[in-house]
């Protein structure tokens, strides 16, 4: 664990060199769902990654009533918030679509 921020910091640097994104993250208990995982021991390290990504930004957008409502339902059920939802949904859309 003594070196755990070292390997994520160097993690990230190696993906961006090889022109990657940097995979956001996923809780705790999908990990520990996971079969190749079984019987780990876990613990929860908090690295700021924005030296990597860049400060957030806030915009403005228009979407229409009804589609907001849905897109703020659905991050709800999976805890996450709405701008987390929208940055996933554009990244999954990006990768479908390089």
């Amino acid at each position: 664990m003594a070196n755990a921020h070292e390997a994520i910091d160097m993690w990230c640097e190696t993906v961006i060199e090889d022109d990657q994104d940097i995979t956001p993250t996923k809780s705790i208990s999908l990990h520990q769902q996971d079969p190749e995982f079984a019987g780990w021991v876990w613990a929860v390290v908090d690295v700021p990654v924005e030296k990597y990504l860049g400060p957030a930004e806030k915009i403005n957008i228009t979407v229409p009533q009804i589609v907001l409502a849905r897109i703020d339902e659905y991050a709800k059920r999976h805890r996450q918030s709405r701008s987390g939802f929208l940055v996933d949904a554009a990244r999954a859309a990006m990768a479908a679509q390089p």
